[in-house]
């Protein structure tokens, strides 16, 4: 397991958790490429090995970690792309998702949701798309569009923001509130009572929030 201090789903930090975990991030010097640390695939045999920049791995805009995968958006069109941390680099998007351009992605232990739009874009707001990493074989995933993340009345939401856990995705809607959507999203106990958050992250099973009109947490 991995255990890393980040900013979000959405900061230029992320890790992928368990057997394969691996810790990757963002190289801001203007390329935008991804380093990875932590995996045997990635790293040398030495007791502490230097950070490897997979050739595979497209340069990223933004970056979010789950169980044995990670997933970003792509800096030069804003589409989505995940891979396996194992090191077997594949595309882990649905052939279905993958034209599309999104500002906003989270990955939860286990799937995927993302905001339509373009990620350089200002005051976005965008309907939600989710797919799920599923283990294909003892050492392989594989993806496709969620059934248990589908939910007709979210498909017609336009959301700012958004943060995944274990069975549950939450989002900040232009309608005002906050909504959550999965099939252990009831046990958050989440209603509209939030109101307008300007930050989120969330955990296995929880999520905080700062509130827009008094700053306070929730």
């Amino acid at each position: 397991w991995i255990w890393c201090l980040g900013f979000g789903s959405m900061g230029p930090i992320s890790a992928s958790f368990g057997d394969s975990g691996v810790f990757c991030a963002i190289d801001a010097s203007g390329k935008q490429e991804v380093i990875c640390w932590g995996n045997k695939s990635y790293s040398s045999s030495s007791a502490n090995p230097p950070p490897i920049y997979p050739d595979e791995v497209p340069a990223m805009a933004a970056l979010t970690g789950g169980r044995g995968f990670l997933c970003g958006i792509l800096a030069n069109s804003s589409q989505a792309y995940c891979w396996d941390s194992t090191g077997l680099i594949s595309d882990l998007v649905p052939a279905s998702f993958k034209p599309n351009a999104y500002f906003h992605i989270a990955a939860g232990q286990n799937h995927v949701c993302a905001i339509r739009g373009t990620y350089y874009s200002e005051g976005d707001w965008g309907t939600v798309d989710c797919w799920d990493i599923v283990p294909q074989s003892k050492n392989g995933l594989t993806s496709r569009p969620s059934t248990l993340f589908y939910d007709q009345h979210v498909s017609t939401l336009a959301f700012k923001k958004i943060v995944s856990g274990d069975g549950f995705s939450c989002g900040v809607v232009r309608d005002g509130g906050l909504v959550c959507w999965g099939p252990y999203s009831k046990t958050l106990e989440v209603s509209s009572e939030p109101g307008d958050l300007f930050s989120m992250t969330s955990g296995i099973d929880s999520i905080c929030g700062i509130s827009r009109v008094s700053g306070g947490i929730k």
